[in-house]
């Protein structure tokens, strides 16, 4: 079992049920050092390091092998699931998170909008929406 930290469309549990069949317990947490952007042509973000920048995200806890294999197919080739340490409101812990490897070029400057995906994306990607 691990911790996972998402910062995007995994943070939305219908989403996390779609491909793993599973809920799990999370809480919000902060990545230091990574910048969020939005990927291009995409509706999904990605991160990339940045001394002194912040990301907000969700620490996923307890993450079976079975459900990581499960969203490592998820987020593909354009990411590599690296461990870095996120603070929680009331500690620091060690988790997993997907950096982007697929070249800056791809990326937008702006961060990624959590608002505009929910209402333009995320019922596609929850499938009830056609």
């Amino acid at each position: 079992m691990q911790n996972l930290f998402v910062y995007g469309t995994l943070q939305y549990p219908e989403i996390l049920k779609k491909i793993t069949g599973k809920s799990f317990v999370s809480k919000p947490a902060i990545l230091y050092n990574f910048n969020r952007h939005k990927v291009q042509n995409a509706e999904y973000p990605a991160i990339v390091s940045k001394h002194g920048a912040k990301t907000y995200g969700l620490v996923l806890e307890n993450v079976d092998d079975e459900s990581l294999k499960a969203i490592d197919i998820y987020e593909g080739e354009e990411y590599e699931k690296s461990l870095v340490s996120v603070f929680t409101e009331d500690s620091k812990t060690e988790a997993f998170t997907y950096i982007w490897i697929a070249g800056n070029n791809y990326l937008e400057e702006e961060d990624w909008d959590k608002a505009l995906f929910e209402a333009k994306y995320l019922e596609l990607y929850i499938g009830t929406k056609s």
